[in-house]
C-alpha cells in the first residue's frame, strides 16, 4: 500500500500514512452509458466476423496492419459516427423540476454543452458467444457532464436518450431490425414494441435454415422486409413505455471506461493532490500532462536504482514476434 490516501482511513485499516491527502479517492467521476445493439443487412460492412475469430478474417486485418498500419482498418476504433444531443423546449417539460433546475444553471445559456453523447460503433459490442449470427451495429449513449461524484450511484434513469439513438437506427439503410436481448421489454401489442431481424435477411443468413422466422408466441415472430425510406414518425411513448426503458436503463447501466477525479490537480487544501509549488497555469490538457509526468518520474527512479527493462512488443491484439523490419512502413 502507498499510505498516501486520507489519514484517518488508511489508520482505520492500519496501514501507515506516508502522506495524509483527504482528496485522495473522493470526485470520482465518469460518463455512464448503455449500449444498444441493431441488426443491420449483410451487405454492411462490420467487425462482427472478425470479433467471432474468423481466422481467415483475422490474418487478412493483421497482415494489414504489419503491412501499413496506417491504412489498415484495425487502425479505426469502428466508432464511425457519432452525435451531441440537447432537449427541445417540449422534451424539457417532460423532464421534471430536478433535471430543469440542472439545466437552467449549467446546459441552457451553453449552446456549445450536449446533455447527451451518442455514438454508432460497427458491430456487436458485446460478448459473441450470446448473440445471435447476422450483422450487428451498437449504439452507445451517455451523459456528457454527468452530476454525479464520489460513489456513484444511479439517481436518474431517463429515457431520453434512448428514443433519440433508435430513430436514428431505424432511418438508416442498413437498419435490419432490433436485438430484443439488448432493448427494453415493452408490451408485445405496443406500437413500442422491440422487433428483430426482419424475414428477408435471417433467410439471407441461414438460406437453407428449416426454423427461419417460426413463429414462437411473443419471443419471436417473422418479419416483414425492412424499409427505412418508409420510417418518418417517432415511436410514441406512453408512461409505461418509460417505465420499461426505466428497468432496462437500471441493469446494463455502466461507467464508460476513463473514469476520473480521484487524484484532482488542485491543491491539498481545495481536496487535491498537487504540491503548491507546482505551476498551475498549465496550457493544455492536465491529463496528459498527468501521464508525462509520471512517464518521465518511471524513467528517473529506473535510473537511480539502475534497473534495466524489457519492453515488450506489443502493437496489436495477437502480439507477432517482430521481423526486424523497419518500425516505419511505407504505404502500399
Amino acid at each position: 500500500m502507498s499510505g498516501v490516501g486520507n489519514a484517518e482511513l488508511l489508520r482505520q485499516l492500519d496501514i501507515k500514512v506516508v502522506s495524509d491527502l483527504p482528496g485522495v479517492g473522493e470526485e470520482y467521476q465518469d460518463h455512464y452509458t448503455t449500449l444498444t445493439l441493431y441488426r443491420v443487412s449483410n451487405e454492411t460492412v462490420t467487425t462482427d466476423v472478425f470479433l467471432r475469430g474468423v481466422k481467415e478474417v483475422q490474418k487478412e486485418l493483421f497482415a494489414e496492419w504489419e503491412t501499413s498500419p496506417e491504412k489498415a482498418r484495425l487502425s479505426s476504433n469502428s466508432i464511425d459516427a457519432g452525435l451531441k444531443i440537447r432537449p427541445t423546449g417540449a422534451e424539457l417539460k417532460k423532464m421534471g423540476p430536478e433535471f430543469n433546475e440542472l439545466w437552467d444553471r449549467y446546459f441552457k445559456n451553453k449552446p456549445d454543452k450536449p446533455v447527451m453523447f451518442g455514438s454508432i460503433v460497427s458491430g456487436g459490442y458485446a460478448d459473441h458467444t450470446l448473440l445471435p449470427p447476422g450483422k450487428s451495429i451498437t449504439m452507445f449513449q451517455y451523459l456528457e457532464y454527468p452530476a454525479s461524484r464520489g460513489k456513484i450511484h444511479v439517481k436518474s434513469q431517463n429515457p431520453y436518450s434512448y428514443k433519440k439513438t433508435r430513430e436514428i437506427a431505424r432511418r438508416m439503410d442498413a437498419f435490419r431490425g432490433e436485438l430484443t436481448s439488448h432493448h427494453p421489454h415493452f408490451h408485445p401489442a405496443s406500437p413500442a414494441a422491440a422487433k428483430d431481424i426482419d424475414i428477408r435477411t435471417a433467410k439471407e443468413i441461414y438460406p437453407d435454415g428449416l426454423t427461419v422466422g417460426i413463429h414462437m408466441g411473443t419471443w419471436h415472430k417473422p418479419g416483414e422486409p425492412y424499409d427505412a425510406s418508409k420510417e418518418h414518425e417517432d415511436i410514441v411513448y406512453t408512461k409505461e413505455h418509460d417505465e420499461a426503458v426505466d428497468n432496462c436503463v437500471a441493469d446494463p447501466v455502466e461507467t464508460t471506461w476513463h473514469s476520473m477525479g480521484t487524484c484532482v490537480m488542485k491543491l491539498r487544501e481545495q481536496g487535491g493532490a498537487v504540491d503548491k509549488r507546482m505551476s498551475d497555469n498549465l496550457g493544455t490538457n492536465t491529463y496528459s500532462s498527468a501521464l508525462l509526468v509520471g512517464e518521465k518520474a518511471a524513467d528517473l527512479i529506473v535510473e537511480e536504482l539502475g534497473l534495466k527493462l524489457r519492453i515488450s512488443h506489443v502493437p496489436v491484439p495477437h502480439a507477432p514476434i517482430p521481423t526486424g523490419k523497419p518500425s516505419t512502413q511505407q504505404v502500399r
